[in-house]
């Protein structure tokens, strides 16, 4: 059986007001944050990487990649979403999930990129998120099925509320040996404490 295709988007597109700093381009182990995203998303058949706020140069990555720009970022985190959504159906329309990944979680494990892929092979109609020590976290795939509601909602929502009234039957969590599921990268005081668990990195804020 082949395995099912999932695009990947990676989230850039936000304007970084509590860091103070683009976050796409913060440093750590020598790359930038959003280089590391795309790393992760190696296994699927298309990375989408949205920016907005802080444009982003396709020939930065080290490998093919659709650059996405998203004029209406300001609308918030679910209009980005979209905004990657239609342009990952665009780019690969047998799509069967989509790996969204947050720009602001580069030091995720590559084996937790694929443990979520692979319990979305295995029910490929669940929302697939991330479990450590009890708590859900981050990237998460999202079913084929979910796109098309989630392209329908007001772009201001947040899909929280479908999440937990259309796709709570159905959700998959996926237990992982990976505390950066739990981690949100947007604060200098949080970028501080990244580095400060790894000595080889320097502060570049």
């Amino acid at each position: 059986m082949e395995a099912p295709t999932v695009a990947a988007i990676v989230l850039a597109a936000g304007a970084s007001a509590r860091m103070g700093s683009p976050k796409a381009t913060l440093r750590w182990r020598g790359r930038a944050f959003v280089d590391h995203c795309v790393g992760l998303t190696s296994a699927c058949a298309t990375t989408v990487v949205v920016d907005g706020a802080t444009p982003l140069d396709a020939h930065r990555f080290e490998r093919a990649i659709v650059l996405e720009h998203h004029p209406g970022w300001s609308d918030g985190p679910l209009s980005s979403l979209q905004c990657g959504l239609r342009r990952a159906l665009a780019s690969a329309p047998e799509l069967c999930g989509v790996l969204v990944v947050t720009v602001d979680r580069p030091h995720v494990k590559a084996a937790t990129i694929a443990t979520l892929l692979a319990a979305h092979a295995a029910s490929p109609d669940a929302f697939v998120q991330p479990v450590y020590d009890g708590s859900s976290g981050h990237p998460v795939v999202w079913p084929r099925a979910a796109v098309d509601p989630l392209l329908a909602l007001p772009p201001t929502e947040s899909p929280r509320s479908f999440l937990a009234t259309q796709l709570a039957p159905t959700r998959a969590r996926a237990p992982v040996d990976d505390p950066a599921v739990l981690d949100n990268i947007d604060r200098p005081e949080a970028y501080r404490a990244l580095l400060q668990r790894d000595p080889e990195a320097h502060f570049d804020l």
